[in-house]
Formats: structure tokens, sequence, C-alpha cells
């Protein structure tokens, strides 16, 4: 079967995605596109429904599609063709990828041989925030100067509906603050608290804010059990809590 361009943009903007992120394999069915990086607990997922042209598909090897696919960036036209298994035709076997003068095969993976998320995880994923606050690309630049400067490792996240401040602190015990010009917007209850208060780790955060700022201004979600959310290329990722 021969693939629809939506299909193969968001089959390659996830690979590209998960391939930075270090998602070792995306799932692709009709409940839209998941992949879970279980050492870091990263996670990207996207629950639209595609209208994908098959039932599903898994993809591994993500760095290697990735740099096959750039020998047909500089081509004007090519075509992705999903070919099946022949005793199973609802299972892709592989991806043709043909622009003519250049051409390559790309193998496909079961989706079951892919590492999926779990139902207790899936539970924690509502992406209806506790907290939210906007961090801008000069945010960003900011908190990854104030990481370099201080070779911190960590940074803490605190704040209440007046100020959201980013704590940094190295080996000596010198620390360094950094208060965001934004406002924290807090959806709890009368009884629950309205302070936020989280440890980040920073060589696992800054590169995923790194890319949600490449488009200006974004909004950061803190979820229930303390699971950051960012949008990135409208995929949704997940940073779950340190342990």
């Amino acid at each position: 079967m021969i693939l629809s361009k939506p299909t193969i943009d968001i089959i390659l903007e996830a690979a590209n995605l998960a391939t930075i992120l270090k998602i070792e394999g995306i799932i692709f069915d009709k409940a839209g596109i998941r992949g879970y990086n279980d050492d870091d607990g990263i996670l990207i997922i996207a629950t639209d429904d595609f209208k994908f042209e098959f039932e599903s598909m898994g993809l591994t090897r993500l760095p290697a599609l990735k740099h096959k696919f750039g020998l047909l960036k500089a081509l004007e036209k090519y075509t992705v063709e999903a070919i099946t298994r022949p005793t199973n035709p609802d299972i892709i076997e592989k991806l043709f990828f043909d622009g003519g003068r250049v051409n390559f095969e790309f193998r496909a993976a079961h989706a079951s041989s892919v590492l999926d998320l779990s139902d207790d995880l899936l539970q924690k994923m509502k992406l209806t925030p506790r907290f939210y606050f906007d961090v801008t690309d000069e945010d960003v630049k900011t908190i990854t100067q104030g990481m370099t400067s201080m070779r911190s490792k960590t940074m803490t996240l605190s704040g209440d509906t007046s100020q959201i401040q980013f704590r940094f602190s190295d080996d000596t015990g010198d620390i360094l603050n950094f208060n965001v010009d934004s406002s924290l917007s807090a959806n709890v209850g009368d009884d629950e608290d309205e302070n936020i208060m989280l440890v980040l780790t920073l060589q696992k955060v800054v590169p995923i804010l790194r890319l949600a700022a490449l488009g200006g201004k974004f909004r950061l979600n803190i979820l229930k059990n303390d699971i950051i959310h960012v949008t990135i290329n409208n995929m949704n990722v997940l940073i779950m809590p340190e342990v």
C-alpha cells in the first residue's frame, strides 16, 4: 500500500523526535503514536486519529531511518510503500522509499516487539495539568547557562501563583536563582496546595526544553504525579518524575 503524505510526514516527525529523545522504538496504530524511553522515563504520545492506511506498525533503529531518509530530502518527489508480510497482510514487514534514482528499503518491527506503555502508566498520563506556566526561548537560554556555569546535575523548580523560580547549586554550596517572568496557574481543589517544588535532572530536561523553545514561547505543564508535559511539533512529550 502507498502511504499518504500526512502519514509519511508524521512517521518521519515522530522518528526524528524519538531519535533525539533516545527512544528506541515507536508504535503507530489506531490509538495514535507512542514511544517510551524506560531508562530516562521519557515518552512521546499522540492520540489523534491520524487515519493511517494500516492497522499497526512498529519502527525501531530510528537513527538509521533518519540518516537513510536524508538521501531523499533533496529530491522533488518520492513515494513510500508499506509492504506487508505475504502470510499475514495485517503485518507490515518493511517500508520501501522510492525517489527514482535513489531508493531504499527499511525493515519494520512487529508492534508487539516494541516497548509499549503499561496500563498503569497510561492511567497516570491524563494530560489535564495541575499547574502550568509559560516558558520563553530566553528562559531556556538562561536555564542552559545556569546549568553550564554552576555545573549542576539537577535544578529545583519551585513556585506559587506569584513567582516561579529555578534554583541551581554546585558542589561548593554556591546557589543561583532564576525567576521566570510568568505566573503559575493552578488547577487544584480548595483543599490542595497551590505551591510546587520539583527536582529535575538537567541532562534529561534541558534538551527537551530546547526543542520545545524552537517554536517560541511554550507552556510547561505539571500533571498529576509530578509528570512534566510539553508539546513539541504537535506531539506530547512527558517526563516521568525521579523515583
